[in-house]
């Protein structure tokens, strides 16, 4: 078997004075000696007839500062819970965990959905070895903090989401920013309701909303990958459906109703075969972008290729998959777009074949270099590393070892799960990661999903958002990574968290993982030209300034108002005092605001 691989190629000014630094990309196959041994299997004697299942995802599970994997295994073996010793090395610990459940798992997603500071993992799943097809056995891993967790599925209202077996990938975003993550689950079945919407009560069990928030052309998606992201700069994230058959949708989210069905007008929904998905800015305009995985025409004039839908603002994309050279790329699936060689734009990587179809049998695993303009025409033989041209359907990228760059693991049907290791090296390959933590504001979404961050360095201004969502059946790392080229130093980075309110650092070192915590509710603070000196201006909501609120706003006075650039902004900026702000004030002094 002849193995086909690609790397696609552009011109870039980069950080460091204007010449060409990007470097050629190098990965290392180290999957034996990181200790990773699973492979995606269905149990013996079962052969579904769409084998379009294998996924895993990432996390800091155990809270220790590197990021561990979960891998599921098809129900041919038990899954696996790679625990990582901090230098890419890993060990299973699924049985000590109690997560070595063997079924016919399909996506899994990572969050910390009650807000206790420790991540769960949300699993789908299509039956058991000795009852394929079965109803009933999605998972809601919640962790305990103490090395174990335990499944709260059924208490939490997600055990059983149809009458048949389906779900797919699974996204968490916090669409009412009420600060919880609410999850949107795909299903793949005709008609068969699988498309549903959860609401988070904020102490992780779910309620059902999907008639209420959702348009009716949803119930018509063939699901596989939704994505939750603020396309528009207004805070709420819509969600972006990435279905098959023709059924991909653009629903934007107005924050005081359902989500309202955008697709037609918007340019998208253009893709065929829409499977895997993957949102990130990358023509370098400051827009999140959207780019979806489908079949080339290779097997039928009907195909449509991948998709690269370009954010001309205001839900109206350009479509340029063509222009950018990754239109044709196989039968895909999983995509992610880090930044892989540090300089500064958003690169592609996305993994196919379709064994079932002579054409595809030996698709490669695709590697895009971008050099900041989205355009990226040419392709040459790809010396990269990433020699995967096996049935690959999940894709995620994170830094397993800890050097600061962006590893890929592949996860296939009927054949060991991938990793890949990247051998970035010199001088121009500085780096910058930043998490974040908001634990400090319960009315902020757990991780700071949601949230985006931006970087200045040398002029440039990337931006990375942290999301929660599918690249295809799998998750990628929970945080914002940018290559920084030969730049020493990031001149200034701003976080925009998920409620507006902005935190901004300068003068950071490359070459370090940054965590950003949010700043607590308790910033907000009064402004007055008035009676309400006492404790003005002392960053704390107090109980005087509380009573003086309401002095205030019981006679009438226009001159007390807030200056808070956090929670009370919505009524901030010379209106007065508004029962808005007291509302505010006092949900804020309730929650424990000296």
């Amino acid at each position: 078997m002849w193995i086909r691989s690609s790397l696609c190629c552009g011109v870039w000014v980069a950080f460091s004075g204007g010449s060409a630094v990007a470097q050629g990309l190098s990965f290392t196959d180290v999957t034996q000696a990181s200790g990773i041994t699973s492979a995606f299997e269905f149990p013996p004697g079962v052969n579904p007839p769409q084998k379009m299942l294998a996924g895993g995802a990432v996390g800091d599970f155990d809270r220790d500062g590197d990021q561990d994997l979960f891998v599921l295994s098809g129900g041919g073996s038990p899954d696996r819970l790679y625990i990582n010793n901090g230098s890419g090395v890993f060990a299973d610990h699924a049985a000590a965990w109690g997560v070595d459940r063997a079924h016919m798992g399909a996506g899994a997603a990572v969050a910390d959905v009650n807000g206790d500071g420790w991540l769960d993992i949300f699993v789908t799943s299509h039956g058991t070895p000795t009852a394929p097809g079965t109803p009933g056995q999605h998972a809601l891993y919640m962790n305990n903090g103490d090395g174990t967790f335990t499944d709260r599925a059924f208490e939490a209202g997600l055990q059983t989401i149809t009458a048949v077996a389906d779900g797919f990938g699974a996204s968490f975003g916090d669409f009412d920013l009420d600060g919880d993550l609410d999850l949107a689950v795909a299903g793949w079945m005709y008609q068969a309701g699988g498309n549903r919407l959860f609401e988070n009560n904020g102490a992780g069990l779910f309620t059902d909303i999907t008639a209420a928030a959702l348009p009716p052309s949803v119930f018509d998606c063939r699901g596989f990958s939704p994505w939750f992201h603020d396309m528009d700069g207004d805070l709420y994230p819509e969600l972006l459906w990435t279905s098959d058959f023709d059924t991909s949708r653009y629903l934007v989210n107005n924050g005081d109703g359902p989500f309202a069905d955008f697709t037609v007008g918007s340019g998208t929904g253009l893709d065929s075969n829409g499977m895997g998905a993957t949102i990130a800015e990358l023509n370098a305009d400051g827009l999140p972008d959207w780019y979806v995985t489908s079949i080339d025409n290779s097997a039928s004039q009907f195909r449509s290729g991948n998709m690269m839908y370009i954010n001309q603002g205001g839900h109206v994309y350009t479509e340029v998959s063509l222009q950018s050279g990754v239109n044709q790329g196989g039968w895909a699936w999983g995509a992610d777009a880090p930044d892989f060689d540090h300089d500064g734009g958003a690169d592609l990587g996305w993994t196919n074949g379709w064994r079932q179809v002579p054409a595809h049998f030996d698709d490669p695993t695709f590697l895009c270099t971008n050099h900041g303009t989205g355009v990226i025409k040419a392709t040459n033989p790809n010396e990269s590393g990433v020699t995967h041209n096996e049935d690959g359907r999940g894709l995620l990228t994170f830094d397993a070892d800890n050097d600061g760059d962006r590893d890929l693991v592949i996860f296939s049907t009927d054949v060991p799960t991938v990793l890949y290791r990247n051998e970035l090296a010199g001088a121009q390959s500085n780096w910058l990661t930043v998490a974040l933590d908001t634990s400090a504001d319960p009315a902020l979404a757990p991780d700071g999903v949601g949230a985006r961050v931006e970087i200045t360095v040398a002029g440039a201004v990337p931006r990375r958002w942290i999301t929660a969502s599918p690249n295809y059946l799998s998750q990628s790392e929970l945080s914002a990574h940018f290559g920084l080229a030969g730049a020493a130093t990031v001149d200034t980075l701003v976080v925009r968290w998920q409620d507006g309110a902005e935190t901004t650092l300068t003068n950071l070192d490359a070459n370090q993982r940054l965590v950003v915590a949010a700043p607590g509710p308790c910033s907000a603070d009064i402004s007055t030209t008035d009676a309400c000196t006492p404790g003005q201006s002392d960053g704390v909501v107090t109980l005087g300034d509380f009573s003086c609120y309401l002095s205030e706003w019981s006679n009438g006075s226009a001159f007390a108002d807030i200056t808070s650039p956090a929670r009370c902004e919505v009524n901030s900026g010379g209106d007065g005092v508004t029962l808005s702000d007291f509302s505010c004030y006092l949900s804020l002094w309730a929650q424990g605001c000296p």
